[in-house]
Order: C-alpha cells, then structure tokens, then sequence
C-alpha cells in the first residue's frame, strides 16, 4: 500500500469528488492503485484550506483518519490487523508532518507535503470526498486538481435511500438523505457546482465508466499524465447502473423529474 512506498518528488495534489453514491469510492481505489498516486478515503483533508492550522484541526483530521467508514480504513481497504496498524502509522506520520504548520495558513503546499510522509513513491497525492464538490470554487482558485464524477439522478435516488435506511442510519449526516426530494435538491446543486466549473475540472460520468472503462481510464490517465497500465479495470462492476427502473415508484419519478428534471436533461438522461 501507499504506507509503503519510497522517496519521490510530489508534484501534484488531487481531489475526488462528486455526487455521493456515484462512484467516487471505487475511482479512488481504482486510481490509489496505481504506483504514481496516493489518495485517502475521505479524510477530507483540504476543507481547511484557506485557514489557519489548529489543534481543532488536527482532532479533525486524527478522527477521521483513525475511523472506519463502511468497514474501510481512510489509508487502506483491508480489515487485515497488519493494515489496521499501518493505518494508524499512516494516520500520525500524517499529523506529525501537517503539525509543523502550526498556526499558519493551510495551503495546498501544506497538505501535500502531508502526504508525503505517507505516499513517498507517489507523485499525485489527495483525498477523495463527496464534500468537496460545493468548495470548488476555492479548490480550483488554489490549483487544486479536481476529478469529478455524476451518475444519473434516479439511481442516486435509489442508493442514497437506501443507505440511509442501512448503514447510514444513526449518523448526523443522514438527515440530508431521508427523503427523495432531498437527495434531488442536493444531486442538482452538485451537478450546478460541477457545471459551474467544469472547464476547470475533469468530469467523469459514472454510467460511462462502468460501460466503457478501459477508454475512459485512459482519459484519467492521460488528464493525469501516468501510465493507463496501473489503473486496475477490474475493480469497475456494472451491476448499480439501472436500478431504479425497478425501484422507483412513479411518484418518485415524478418528484425527481420536477427538480432535478433540467440538469438531468442537461447531462443526457432521459
């Protein structure tokens, strides 16, 4: 794993974002096994760009990386003691180097020299996170690289229900997914967030990479500038595209359509 890796020269910081549950997980695992990138599962590292290095800040960031999201540790996705370990390792080499900072301003340049206490060998370093697709505005200012992924509205209608009723339920976050006008309200205001900036951006559509991935991993790895060999295809299944043809219900068709309906048009579904 990334833990691993020697010495490089870290040139780039990356951030993957995008709709939630449209496919950002399986992009940064798709993209955290290549040799020449090292990217955590939401560790959301960079919302304190901009401001000031605290101990606050620090909590935050110690929390998240000694959590489990869904079972799956921020530095790695394996439930082995050996990689629990390293990610605790991983998690204060992180802290250690982001705590050198102390009070001054979070810059991009701070956090990638972050991970580089943790990514040695790799040469793009980030986070992947739902969240910072409504800070694009600052992100891409700061020339932050962005990868952002959609996936149809309806199907992350399905998803997101669902999880809230599973594996979501109890946390804080949850309020956000509990009904089916929420989670379209906030599908459209990121798609607009995306839109806003997508000249600035790479924009993925997850329906794409799930019929077409070997073409569209290569227009990663070309945007990126690394070898296309080192992005695993198979780790892209197709079996979540098209669900909800069998698990909507007609009024939820119908309350998507009246508010995601235009930016759904907008992105080509029907």
């Amino acid at each position: 794993m990334g833990s691993q890796r020697q010495s490089a020269s870290v040139s780039e910081l990356l951030l993957v974002s995008g709709c939630v549950r449209s496919g950002t997980t399986v992009l940064q695992q798709i993209l955290n096994s290549h040799p020449d990138v090292g990217l955590t599962n939401e560790l959301q590292s960079c919302l304190g760009l901009g401001q000031r290095m605290t101990l606050a800040h620090l909590r935050w960031v110690m929390r998240r990386g000694l959590r489990r999201r869904n079972h799956e540790h921020v530095f790695s996705q394996d439930e082995t003691g050996a990689f629990r370990t390293a990610n605790v390792r991983s998690t204060l080499r992180l802290l250690g180097r982001m705590g050198r900072g102390w009070h001054r301003q979070i810059t991009p340049a701070v956090v990638r020299d972050a991970y580089r206490a943790v990514y040695p060998e790799a040469r793009i370093v980030g986070d992947k996170s739902p969240t910072y697709v409504f800070r694009l505005d600052q992100l891409l200012r700061d020339g932050v690289r962005c990868l952002v992924i959609y996936r149809d509205c309806r199907d992350v209608v399905v998803s997101a229900r669902r999880a809230a009723q599973t594996f979501w339920r109890g946390m804080p976050h949850v309020r956000h997914f509990d009904t089916v006008a929420k989670i379209a309200q906030r599908w459209t205001t990121e798609v607009e967030m995306m839109e806003r900036h997508r000249g600035g951006l790479l924009a993925l559509q997850y329906e794409a990479l799930v019929e077409r991935p070997g073409p569209e991993l290569k227009r990663i790895a070309h945007w990126l500038d690394i070898d296309p060999g080192g992005l695993p295809v198979e780790l892209v299944q197709r079996a979540s595209v098209g669900r909800h043809a069998s698990e909507l219900s007609d009024d939820d068709r119908a309350r998507i359509r009246s508010i995601a309906g235009p930016a759904m048009s907008r992105l080509g579904y029907s």
